[in-house]
């Protein structure tokens, strides 16, 4: 999920249009908001920087964002970003655009660096003994974890501390969030560098409240950034963040990456319904087909070879492999040609997708059951980073760990009034 990145470089821009509002209606007083390189140097020298306007002053920081940064705490942000980004520059260098595209050529974006690729940057700035996360990859964890989780158990405890954290961006962008606790309030300083051949630069830098926050039980810090609001803005901006502090467990982990989020919530509908092996008739096979058809081969199917759909053969022998239904019933339930002997296929598009924060939030596998007839229900939470929450939704997912380590899933239950609140889903392909 890339949507995090996007939400933080829209709040950033927007808080850059109200920095220049105000910084023309209070001389001397340190914007924090989208302060780009060189703009500390502009300010060097100019008169009357320590006459603040008191009334002005007070309003900024009740409204809590675009705070005054102090001059020694800008500096340190911006010379330690740079450093890190000279630490793992030799890294950017030896990255290849191609092989990089080509390696991460079964994600949404072409323009992000693949798995491997950020774990490997990740690594190394760690090894400075810092908390480094990648951005968009909670079920990875967090390097050096332990800082993060002594500062927020003693923010917890109403101590005064302070902690950094590198988060590495799918691009590449590396970010340096200070947070520090006075006892009563939680304030973050974020300073966003970008590295290039020609040039290490500080892109944007913040000063910004926590109106809200808690560090969960299952190793969650959820926070709630102050943001402008109406009349400031004519539409609600979202500041929720959520980041996960400690790992999961190794075998809930190793469990959701290799069997859960390659199917998620988006395009398919096997996670997001109510379905057992003696009502099937609501899955939407056609749509699902991609997404098994990436689990069982570990790269995506060519859409240009089932243009003209996809052979009986290929898509049984897939369907009935994941899931308990037999050849007959898929031709009853999924879009079929009877004269081709083809089913038909389709990529998510606008025409036959829906787009919602739902259906990119991730699965996380938070309880294991085994049952009496070897077979295993999964408890899962909906994470969603956009809410800022762990668990949206839950839902239970029965499967049949098989030989040669094949599963079937076998029966998906949504607890609670889940079912009520998940958006309706749109089918990928129509039969006539």
């Amino acid at each position: 999920m890339r949507t995090c990145r996007y939400k933080r470089i829209l709040m950033m821009g927007v808080l850059s249009g109200i920095a220049l509002v105000l910084s023309a209606c209070g001389s001397g007083i340190i914007r924090g908001a989208s302060q780009t390189e060189g703009s500390m140097e502009n300010r060097e020298g100019a008169s009357g920087e320590d006459n603040y306007d008191v009334q002005l002053d007070e309003e900024i920081w009740e409204k809590g964002y675009d705070l005054p940064i102090d001059r020694a705490e800008e500096k340190e942000a911006r010379e330690d970003c740079k450093k890190a980004l000279v630490y793992i520059g030799e890294m950017y260098e030896n990255i290849d655009s191609k092989s990089t595209k080509e390696e991460n050529s079964d994600t949404d974006h072409a323009d992000v660096f693949s798995q491997t690729i950020l774990e490997k940057i990740s690594n190394t700035l760690g090894q400075k003994g810092i908390p480094v996360a990648i951005s968009d990859s909670p079920l990875g964890g967090m390097l050096n974890y332990e800082k993060m989780d002594q500062f927020l158990e003693r923010a917890s405890k109403g101590e005064e501390c302070e902690e950094v954290l590198y988060e590495i961006d799918l691009d590449g962008t590396v970010s340096r969030k200070k947070y520090s606790f006075d006892g009563k309030d939680m304030y973050v300083l974020d300073c966003i560098g970008l590295w290039s051949k020609e040039e290490i630069g500080i892109s944007m830098i913040s000063y910004t409240r926590l109106k809200e926050w808690e560090y969960t039980d299952r190793g969650w810090f959820r926070y709630e950034l102050c943001v402008p609001e109406p009349p400031v803005l004519t539409e609600v901006m979202e500041g929720s963040v959520l980041i996960r502090i400690t790992p999961m467990k190794e075998e809930f982990r190793a469990l959701t990456e290799k069997w859960l989020l390659p199917i998620g919530y988006r395009g398919n509908n096997l996670l997001r319904s109510e379905w057992d092996a003696d009502h099937m008739e609501q899955l939407d096979y056609n749509g699902l087909f991609e997404y098994l058809y990436f689990l069982k081969y570990q790269h995506r199917l060519d859409s240009e070879q089932y243009m003209n759909g996809i052979p009986r053969e290929e898509f049984e022998g897939l369907l009935t492999e994941y899931l308990p239904v037999t050849a007959e019933e898929l031709r009853r339930y999924a879009v079929y040609d009877d004269e081709t002997g083809r089913y038909a296929w389709a990529g998510a598009g606008c025409t036959n997708y829906t787009s919602s924060i739902f259906a990119v939030s991730i699965p996380e596998i938070t309880a294991i059951t085994e049952n009496a007839d070897g077979t295993a229900t999964w408890t899962v939470d909906i994470v969603c980073e956009i809410l800022g929450q762990e668990s949206v939704i839950r839902h239970q997912i029965t499967v049949r760990l098989g030989e040669e380590g094949k599963l079937q899933y076998l029966k998906n239950h949504i607890l609670g009034d889940g079912m009520a609140r998940i958006p309706e889903y749109t089918y990928r392909c129509r039969g006539d």
